[in-house]
């Protein structure tokens, strides 16, 4: 074989080692859509079959009537959109001044957002629990909303700063000279060329809102105030745990941000695609 050939052979061979690679990704999604739709004692058999020909809509269906799980969805809904909401404007103002400004607090107010995300979440759950709990937000999603702010916010506020440190100051100075204002330069200039960082950041807000378990947990007790993940956890028993109603109502709950990911992804292509236009 000549190196010509070599060369000429060698982009199939890196197709099929990413066609390897997405298919070793997409196989735990892959089987937990089907283990959705089969019987309990089917999904214990061994050895498991990976072609499944048994299997049964009606199951996926049945959780919606044995389980709270479209109140389980609203929650996680609610909580994930308004914490969403109340993130990304505070967000970015605070993104705005790390990129733009200099200065000893700025520098310490950058550092401390590093510190705070070197600190897993389980560390924050007592000081939480007692803060809630005298300021009787114990068992509300009001509570548990205010708990997403306050973690999402400072890395949705450091994400962000990268999507400002993109857009050239030069624009900002010569609106100002204009008689434009510092946030109507944000407001006209910086939002929209950062547009395409700010809505990512903004979804990352979301999803770690949609998925967040330990606060969840901890603030809210009363089973009609669950989201998702608390009502995921409640299907494991001591004794047995029902890996079909898990594996369905964890294909529902993974949906909704799949759906946001992939709306705001044609979000992103056309926002590149229209800033290459205009120039």
């Amino acid at each position: 074989m000549t190196k010509s050939d070599a060369s000429a052979r060698l982009p199939w061979r890196w197709s099929a080692f990413a066609a390897v690679c997405v298919m070793v990704i997409l196989f735990p999604f892959y089987w937990m859509v089907v283990a959705a739709f089969r019987e309990e004692s089917a999904l214990l058999a061994y050895p498991p079959q990976l072609w499944p020909t048994d299997l049964a809509p009606g199951l996926f269906w049945r959780v919606f009537s044995t389980t709270n799980v479209g109140t389980w969805l609203r929650n996680t809904a609610l909580v994930a959109t308004v914490a969403t909401l109340a993130v990304v404007p505070i967000a970015a103002i605070t993104a705005y001044a790390l990129s733009r400004f200099r200065g000893r607090s700025v520098s310490l107010a950058a550092l401390l957002i590093v510190v705070t995300q070197m600190m897993p979440a389980v560390l924050l759950l007592v000081p939480y629990f007692i803060i809630f709990r005298e300021l009787g937000l114990l068992d509300g999603l009001g509570g548990l909303i205010l708990a997403n702010f306050a973690w999402t916010l400072p890395v949705t506020a450091w994400l962000m700063r990268s999507a400002f440190d993109g857009v050239p100051t030069e624009l900002e100075e010569a609106a100002m000279v204009d008689g434009c204002g510092r946030f109507g330069a944000l407001w006209r200039i910086a939002v929209p060329l950062a547009m395409p960082g700010l809505v990512a950041s903004a979804v990352f807000a979301f999803i770690s809102s949609w998925d967040e378990y330990f606060f969840a947990r901890t603030l809210i007790s009363d089973s009609a105030n669950w989201v998702v993940s608390v009502g995921l956890g409640s299907f494991s028993g001591d004794y047995a745990t029902s890996w079909q109603k898990v594996m369905a109502v964890a294909t529902i709950s993974t949906l909704p941000p799949a759906i946001l990911f992939l709306f705001v992804q044609r979000a992103f292509v056309e926002n590149v695609s229209a800033g290459g236009v205009k120039g």
